[in-house]
Formats: structure tokens, sequence, C-alpha cells
């Protein structure tokens, strides 16, 4: 699915120079995307945030690497099912680890990174570096935007792609540090859902509530006839008084007004009686 050629603002899970900035642009360049405009909002929960105020239109989003597997917050955000998935694309990840400007390699006592960026070179870190402590950053190119504004120690390294040095002013360690060959990120292109596709949800949703009475009511029949075998009578006040404070007592869990349980609930009584009947 291609998105619309109009002017985009399109959020990236990143800081300028991030994986998510190139995979914007290799997606833009696919889809011949020229009129658009980056907003660089840090991760997938930025993403969001942006997606769900209107300002981004669209967002990207990294899904699963191939050494360390999918990354959490993007998860924690799809199982919530705000946004839908329009497209995706993938892109090569090289690693590279950059320290300030004359820094050596044995100077180094800390590396901070995105905990998937440690993940993709952590044999190489531990033989690189093996007494450096390692610290985990909301996103690669934040962890060399901020280095290079003297946030971070001196003594510092950080790990991105190639491109951050040039960016940032940083001194190029070691290239190509991931663990292993062919490393690459799946990126996912997402939208906020429209009225359309809440529709399609409140239908599916509607569709089974519909299923889960017809069953009840089934069940419904099922006690009027044993009532009838065994002469007990139809109406049971102290059950219906049971089963109505134990609907409103779900109800305020989720929450969900108490009257208005109430009401469904006494249509749904009577008409289990009137089966019963």
């Amino acid at each position: 699915m291609k998105i619309s050629k109009k002017k985009l603002y399109i959020a990236v899970a990143g800081d300028r120079g991030s994986f998510s900035e190139l995979a914007c642009k290799k997606y833009a360049k696919e889809n011949s995307l020229k009129d658009y405009e980056i907003i660089y909002a840090i991760d997938s929960k930025g993403v969001e945030k942006q997606l769900l105020n209107g300002i981004a239109k669209i967002g990207i989003l990294p899904l699963r690497n191939i050494i360390c597997g999918h990354v959490a917050m993007t998860q924690k955000i799809l199982e919530k099912e705000n946004c839908q998935i329009v497209d995706s694309t993938d892109l090569e990840i090289e690693q590279c680890l950059f320290g300030i400007k004359r820094i050596k390699l044995n100077q180094i006592k800390e590396v901070v990174s995105h905990e998937q960026a440690i993940k993709q070179c952590e044999k190489n870190l531990k033989r690189l570096l093996p007494k450096a402590k390692i610290t985990k950053y909301i996103d690669t190119a934040k962890a060399a935007h901020d280095l290079s504004a003297g946030l971070l120690s001196k003594e510092t390294a950080v790990i991105g792609p190639k491109n951050l040095g040039k960016m940032y002013g940083l001194n190029l360690l070691k290239e190509k540090i991931e663990d292993a060959k062919n490393n690459r990120t799946i990126f996912l292109v997402v939208t906020v859902k429209g009225v359309g596709s809440y529709r399609k949800n409140i239908d599916d949703i509607d569709k089974k509530i519909i299923r889960l009475l017809g069953q009840r009511l089934a069940c419904s029949k099922q006690i009027g006839e044993i009532k009838r075998k065994t002469k007990k009578p139809i109406f049971d006040e102290k059950r219906e008084l049971k089963l109505m404070n134990m609907r409103k007592k779900e109800a305020k869990k989720m929450p969900i007004d108490t009257d208005f349980i109430e009401k469904i609930f006494d249509t749904i009584l009577q008409e289990s009686k009137n089966i019963q009947k």
C-alpha cells in the first residue's frame, strides 16, 4: 500500500542520523515520496504520540532485528491497536563505534547506546572493550547527539550508523562491529487508525455479542426445562439479585457505568424468563 504523495509529516523512532531516519528515506525513495518532512520522535512511543496528536501522517517503527529479535516498545504499541500497519521496509544494519575527537579505543570506559544496538554488538564489545561499562540509552543517534553536545562523559563511546561521525563531529573508532553478517532490521510503516477501522472493530464485536447472547439464551432455555421437570419456580429473586450485583462489580473494573449495565441485564434477564415460561 502506498501513502499519498501529498506533503507528508513522517515521524521516525530516532534522532537525526538514526537507522529509523535511514529507513524512512529508503521507504520514501521506494515510493517516490519527495515532498515530506521528518519528525524526530526519538523512540516508538514518541512516534505513537505524533500520530495520535495528528501531527504526523505516518510513522516509521523498528519491528525486528535478525540478531536480537523484536523491539519491545514497538510490540507494546502494536498490541494497543491504535495504529495500523500500511507497509514495511528493511534495512541493512552496519554498526560503528564512535568517540569524541582525538580519543582512542583504549581510553573508552563506557559504551552508551540503545539496547538493540548493544545486543547486536555484544560479543565484539566484550572483545574490544572488556572492561567498559555498558549503558542502555533511548536511541543510538540521540546518544551520539548528546555525546557531541558534552552531555555524556568524554570517555564514552556510542554505537550507530557510519553517518553519525560526520553529522555530529565524532571520531570513528571501529567499523562494522555487529556480531553477525547480513544484519538487517525490519521497519513498519504505520498510520493512526481511521473511523473505518474502528467501525469494522465495532461490527466484529457486535457479532460476538450477538453470538454470546444466543448461547446465553440457549442455556436459559435448558434451565427452564429443568425447572419445569423439577417443578421449581421460574423467577428466583435471590439468584437474580446476586447476578446483578456480580455484573455491576465487573462493570466497575472496566470501568463501565453500573446503571448502563443494570439496564442491559434487566432486559437480558426478562428475555431469559420469557424463554423459560
